[in-house]
């Protein structure tokens, strides 16, 4: 059932893919032939198609001298966060030279067999692939029995991101979280599915998350997004304090749409460890997750047909529309682009997204007719305009359409050609456009 073929050249193990498990014209996997297989793995994966490739005759990536490339990276990130269930292809290649393939494939086939039935769960819904059973994180309410584990998490957690903390000062903490602190809170946890141990919880007040913390083992796998997007959807809590000190939880929470809106110079026993008071953002930016493509669907149909109306006939806009497939839209998602919404923070509806990948190429920005001139589409380009300065890259470079055309060059975009592109037997007009950084030394 699990077997050494299936692994993808950059770890990715095939036997979990939905596209391997389909009942009907499986893939037949990653270094297998071209038939039934989705054009992004067959075309357009970079690694795939990688240059040094050739020189590993076969082997995996980690032989490669430009390994981890930024290719691995972006893949990485992408199974470590934006699906149900986190696959981390680089922890996959170090366990296969360290423990050797046979043991690598035993531990997989432990891990995503369904119990129930036998079946492959799927890595990118999270279900078993024959029962249909729901593998996802699940998420219960802790009680006082749980109080040891949880603090053994805390004092693991705390070791391993609150440097600033002195020993006494863990030794001071510890009794406080465990005798009084878990008792004034509601407390929520994720356990592993496989060792029923707990990885991750919080702590709840009536609008406050009073407490995140996630085992450093099991780090960058979701849990703590899981977590407060509860809290923010379910409970509907906006606001959140964290240790100035902190740097990597103050990272995470600006990431899921949080801002800080005051600081206390010490913490609520008055120790010398300001806190950060931080609320959510009315509008939030946040990466596209696997469950949003329908919505990401609906903006650009919606935005193409109010807002284009002006600039292009019926027949150019259905042909621009009818392009975008379903199937379109999961190779896009599946490739080298990083989508990045503008989501309504007290509907939860996403108002606009832009897509951008690691070379500059800026592939869309779409929002929602009601929310324009709001200044949404301005904070999506700043974004991805701050993803180039971070990079170095030279420049953005998008194909604009005429109706965008007068919002990028207000942004310090220049036309570099006009150009007809044509969609089966529809021509349209558009633009190539670009704007140039100077980044400091």
């Amino acid at each position: 059932m699990f077997k050494a073929n299936m692994i993808a050249p950059c770890g990715l193990d095939c036997n979990l893919c939905n596209e391997s498990l389909k009942r009907e014209n499986p893939c037949p996997r990653c270094n297998g032939s071209n038939e039934y297989k989705p054009e992004f793995c067959s075309i357009r994966c970079k690694i795939i198609n990688c240059e040094f490739r050739g020189s590993l005759q076969g082997d995996y990536c980690d032989k490669c001298p430009q390994y981890p490339c930024e290719h691995l990276h972006e893949r990485e990130y992408r199974y470590m966060n934006q699906y149900p269930l986190s696959e981390s292809p680089m922890n996959n290649l170090k366990m296969i030279r360290e423990k050797g393939m046979d043991y690598f494939l035993e531990k997989q086939k432990e891990y995503w067999t369904c119990p129930e039935c036998g079946g492959i769960i799927s890595v990118h819904t999270g279900l078993c692939s024959n029962c249909s059973k729901n593998y996802q994180h699940n998420m219960n309410m802790a009680s006082a029995k749980d109080y040891d584990e949880l603090l053994l998490l805390w004092e693991a957690s705390v070791r391993s991101t609150h440097h600033f903390l002195t020993e006494d000062d863990i030794q001071y903490y510890k009794p406080l979280i465990r005798n009084e602190y878990f008792q004034a809170v509601e407390l929520h946890l994720i356990r592993d599915r496989q060792t029923q141990q707990i990885v991750a919880f919080m702590g709840l007040s009536d609008d406050l998350i009073e407490m995140l913390f996630v085992h450093p083992a099991q780090q960058g796998k979701g849990y703590g997004k899981k977590l407060i997007e509860y809290a923010i959807q379910k409970k509907n809590i906006r606001k959140v304090d964290v240790n100035e000190q902190n740097e990597q939880a103050l990272r995470f929470y600006q990431s899921r749409g949080f801002e800080v809106i005051a600081r206390d110079t010490t913490d609520g026993q008055g120790k010398p460890y300001p806190i950060l008071h931080m609320q959510l953002k009315p509008v939030r930016l946040r990466k596209a997750e696997i469950k949003d493509l329908p919505e990401l669907r609906c903006v650009f149909e919606e935005s193409v047909r109010t807002s284009c109306r002006k600039n292009y006939s019926p027949e150019q806009i259905d042909a621009w529309i009818n392009r975008a497939s379903p199937e379109r839209w999961q190779e896009l998602f599946s490739s080298d682009l990083q989508f990045i919404i503008a989501e309504e923070t007290e509907s939860f509806r996403i108002t606009g997204f832009t897509s951008f990948n690691q070379q500059g190429y800026l592939h869309s920005m779409f929002l929602l007719p009601q929310f324009q001139g709001q200044g949404i589409a301005t904070i999506l380009l700043d974004h991805a305009e701050d993803f180039a300065h971070r990079n170095h890259l030279p420049s953005l470079f998008a194909e604009v359409s005429l109706t965008a055309r007068p919002f990028f060059e207000k942004h310090g975009f220049i036309v570099e050609e006009e150009q007809s592109v044509k969609i089966k037997d529809t021509e349209m007009t558009n633009f190539k456009m670009r704007k140039f950084f100077i980044h400091d030394l």
